[in-house]
């Protein structure tokens, strides 16, 4: 009796329909008061240099505030107004309000084959084309990649539709079955904004969006002319300047913006009648078009992200760059809207930690939290379905992994980059964190999937792919490798005397266990600098190309001698010792081929 009312209780907390709340108690000075305390409080905490944040509702500006420095050398203090600020992806909703557009005007259909509309065949395994409309909600099946996406040197550019031709990732999933958050399905629709416009994908934005909502102060341009503001590291207790980054497809992530431009474009969103598009296709840009799972409240828009947070409907869209960070939050049922943008590489997490405190503060919800004992348990290994497939890239996935494990019979623990958390089981394999509700769900397909994170889903680990069986690998290798230089210090004397096969075969056994350190040196190092990945590095060649064809030869090499000595050799450690030479070799060629290095892709 007592987990049948726990079931029922869990279906009356997931099936009833969202409260609606009323947040017209925030005032502009009572806002004022409260961001100045927690913005800079929260600057210091991530170590931000600069900030800037809008908030309109019901037609009009609530707050406009600025913080800390746009230039720390010259003194330069943020302006709401006039100080640019990288909004990263947020430039990809300027992109889907262009293609709305187009189609309003008959020029593109949704619905159609994205090959019609382009010079170059994107090839796809499936039988359902790719559409638009699959683009815009990030299902269009592509696997992710990240080589090359930005420069610091701007001669490094090479064009947009060049760019694309050359870096076509594969289409890993059937078109519309699943969202998986993808830079280049965003900026293939900027191509296509160029080629059915006949105009570049800046001049578009410029006339059909900016000028006419009078955002003066937004900008394609890479650089703008207008005042931007520095980007920041902080290292050491010192913030540190950096170069420009030049994104190669401005469509999904190269513009440039004010607070105060930004507060004009939520405010044309929310408005009775958009000067920019019509009620259909706004309706698209902010109403969910994709669920990746029904039973959580989020999906994918026609190019934004809806959540719920506070028993609230929320439409928003983060914008990254390396070292600016932005939040774009629309409230439709609040007719509300929050901006929010740092100039900081640590400040990430800033633009969702106020909207937090905000709907905390202003509008809280009490959780409660059902306890229904778990029928299928799922522990395990999850990876993000926003992972590379087909290029070495994928090895960057290898240590992501999201572990479950289930210490109660309602309760499971979740360890990942926030530490060890624990979530209770809800009934329906939904899960919420205990201490503030936060979702999640196990499908019926076993993927995992975040309230709070509707782009993406965690697929479980096939047992070969898992981390433990490459630490495992990469142990036997350490251990085989530390036999092997016992075994040449005590022989080094007597190979002089052998006959050249021998002696080749024992070189090669030193060459492969020095391209192996020499591999390991290298990816430990990417793994360290990821910067050099997205800026297509020439030295990432060598490690993702060079070096694993040369692992390969010498340890195929090694895996014939040690198949001929296994044979001829007598004793019982000389065959141990090509026994283990040879699974190493094997281990080497199979972990090679598992994370995509013989294919010879970046």
């Amino acid at each position: 009796m007592r987990n049948i009312a726990c079931i029922i209780l869990a279906l009356i907390l997931f099936c009833a329909p969202l409260v609606a709340i009323d947040l017209s108690s925030i005032d502009g000075e009572g806002l004022d008061h409260y961001l100045d305390g927690l913005i800079p409080t929260l600057m210091e905490r991530y170590s931000i240099a600069g900030s800037s944040i809008a908030l309109v509702r019901d037609g009009s500006i609530l707050t406009q505030r600025a913080y800390g420095y746009a230039d720390i050398d010259s003194k330069e203090l943020v302006e709401a107004s006039s100080t640019l600020f990288r909004i990263g992806s947020i430039s990809k909703v300027f992109t889907w309000i262009a293609i709305l557009q187009l189609h309003e005007k008959g020029l593109l259909d949704l619905a159609e084959d994205i090959n019609t509309y382009l010079d170059f065949k994107i090839e796809n395994p499936y039988t359902t084309p790719i559409t638009l409309t699959h683009l815009a909600t990030h299902t269009a099946g592509f696997e992710d990649r990240a080589y090359g996406l930005l420069v610091f040197d701007p001669l490094r550019l090479v064009g947009l539709g060049a760019w694309l031709r050359d870096h076509v990732p594969q289409v890993v999933r059937e078109p519309g079955t699943l969202a998986t958050y993808s830079n280049f399905g965003a900026a293939l629709a900027g191509y296509i904004i160029e080629k059915v416009s006949g105009e570049s994908y800046e001049e578009y934005v410029s006339r059909h969006i900016l000028a006419p909502l009078g955002m003066g102060n937004t900008t394609v341009s890479q650089p703008p002319t207008q005042s931007l503001s520095r980007g920041y590291t902080f290292s050491g207790g010192v913030f540190i300047p950096q170069d420009f980054e030049y994104l190669q497809i401005p469509p999904a992530g190269a513009m440039s913006s004010t607070v105060g431009d930004m507060t004009i474009l939520m405010l044309d969103l929310l408005a009775k009648e958009s000067r920019i598009l019509s009620d259909t296709s706004r309706q698209l840009l902010l109403s969910t078009q994709h669920r990746n799972e029904s039973l959580l409240d989020n999906g994918s828009t026609f190019g934004l992200f809806e959540t719920h947070e506070n028993a609230m409907n929320i439409v928003s869209h983060a914008g990254d760059t390396m070292f600016f960070h932005s939040q774009l939050a629309i409230l439709p049922d609040q007719a509300m809207g929050l901006f929010i943008t740092c100039n900081s590489e640590p400040g990430s997490k800033l633009g969702g930690e106020v909207l937090s405190s905000l709907l905390d503060t202003f509008a809280p919800e009490d959780v409660v939290l059902a306890s229904v004992p778990i029928q299928v348990d799922p522990s395990g290994g999850y990876r993000s379905s926003r992972r590379s497939f087909s290029s070495p890239e994928k090895f960057l996935s290898a240590f992501t992994e999201l572990k479950v494990k289930m210490i109660a019979e309602d309760r499971i623990l979740l360890y990942g980059s926030s530490g060890p958390e624990v979530f209770i089981h809800q009934g329906q394999g939904i899960y919420r964190r205990i201490y503030d509700g936060t979702a999640i769900r196990f499908g019926d397909d076993s993927k995992l999937s975040f309230d709070q994170a509707p782009m993406l889903v965690f697929e479980p680990v096939a047992w070969y792919e898992s981390s433990e069986i490459l630490l495992l690998s990469l142990a036997y290798l350490l251990i085989v490798m530390l036999c092997w230089i016992i075994y040449r210090l005590r022989t080094r004397r007597l190979l002089r005397g052998q006959s050249m096969t021998l002696r080749l075969s024992t070189y090669n056994g030193d060459l492969f266990f020095i391209l192996i350190v020499s591999m390991l040196a290298a990816l430990a190092l990417t793994l360290l600098n990821f910067t050099a990945i997205m800026t297509g590095a020439p030295w990432i060649k060598v490690v993702f190309s060079i070096l694993p064809l040369l692992n390969t030869l010498s340890a195929f090499i090694l895996f014939i001698s040690s198949v001929f000595d296994l044979v001829r050799r007598k004793g019982f450690l000389a065959k141990m010792r090509s026994a283990s030479l040879l699974i190493a070799a094997l281990i080497v060629i199979g972990q090679l081929y598992q994370w995509k290095f013989l294919t010879g892709r970046l």
